[in-house]
């Protein structure tokens, strides 16, 4: 399982769309505990 702390761009993470693996675009931190995802899937 991994960690917001290690989400990279290029990253594959599953769980964000249901039975889909997605591609971590960009990681934005607002702060230490919130965080803003871009990310791209498959088909996209």
């Amino acid at each position: 399982m991994i960690r917001l702390e290690d989400l990279q761009p290029n990253a594959a993470v599953r769980g964000v769309l249901p039975d889909c693996i997605v591609t971590v675009v960009s990681v934005q931190w607002f702060g230490s505990e919130a965080l803003e995802l871009t990310y791209k899937t498959p088909d996209a």
